[in-house]
């Protein structure tokens, strides 16, 4: 907020000095020309009118300021009076062009955000027995959708999570997210056991991915007072335990990613861990 009301702000505050020291020093020097630093410093914040008002009232000062001074019908003057209209008119085309390109940007990010809605859904903050809490935070400040993927279902086998990230970015890295994701929202409801999810993963994904691309990914259920989780080439989740402490899962072998391990080798699977407090 303070730097929206600086540069709200700051032609006019540059403006007054530059009237206060011309009056000040007298017609001996001109800082006249320096008035076009209003317009010029508005382009940068508000509208086009916004701009053109500021250049109105460099004009509002410059000719009195001329007057004064005995300069007002001097050819230095009307070079200032031309100089300080063609940088109103040049810093109003870039305020055009500033506004034109944040209008695109926003229906850009609009657009984004729309399909981040459709691909990472909410989660319930409850799953049968299940607490959920969920943070999603991009890398960087301006990103709202990419390679990252989660997702938690109710089946009749158990609660089923999904944590994911797909190599590479842009789209498609998102048209792969959403391959795991549909995928794994079919498979979880169909398959009775987790392996066989992991399977359908492989199997679907095995259509989808070409070249050198790979998703990791965890696949957990939660049963009955444990949770089993199967990882593909991720890193390994904390287990936060009732007493406050903090481990990794490591699995017992190696893992590879889905899309980058050879047909029905399947991943590693950590042995079942009692939840914390259960």
């Amino acid at each position: 907020m303070r730097s929206q009301w600086t540069l709200r702000w700051l032609p006019f505050m540059v403006m007054a000095p530059v009237a206060l020291i011309d009056l000040m020093a007298g017609p001996a020097l001109g800082f006249l020309p320096l008035l076009t630093l209003g317009p010029s410093f508005g382009s940068v914040y508000g509208s086009v009118r916004r701009t053109a008002l500021i250049g109105a009232v460099a004009l509002a000062i410059c000719i009195p300021l001329a007057y004064y001074n005995g300069s007002l019908l001097k050819w230095q003057n009307n070079l200032t009076i031309a100089t300080i209209v063609s940088a109103t008119g040049a810093s109003m085309l870039v305020s055009h062009l500033r506004l034109k390109r944040e209008r695109e940007l926003a229906s850009v990010r609009l657009v984004a955000e729309t399909a981040q809605r459709v691909l990472l859904r909410p989660v319930p903050r409850k799953a049968a027995d299940l607490q959920v809490a969920l943070s999603y935070t991009s890398a960087a400040a301006e990103a709202r959708i990419g390679g990252d993927l989660y997702e938690v279902v109710i089946t009749p086998h158990g609660v089923r999570l999904l944590v994911g990230d797909v190599q590479g970015k842009g789209l498609d890295a998102v048209e792969t997210a959403a391959w795991v994701l549909g995928a794994f929202r079919e498979a979880a409801y169909d398959e009775p056991a987790l392996d066989d999810v992991s399977e359908r993963l492989e199997s679907s994904l095995s259509r989808h991915l070409s070249g050198e691309k790979f998703v990791t990914a965890i696949i957990a259920e939660v049963r009955p007072g444990e949770i089993v989780l199967l990882n593909h080439g991720h890193p390994a989740p904390l287990l936060l335990t009732a007493e406050g402490k903090a481990c990794t899962v490591e699995p017992p072998g190696g893992s590879s990613p889905v899309g980058a391990r050879p047909a029905r080798h399947r991943p590693a699977q950590g042995a079942p861990r009692a939840l914390p407090g259960g």
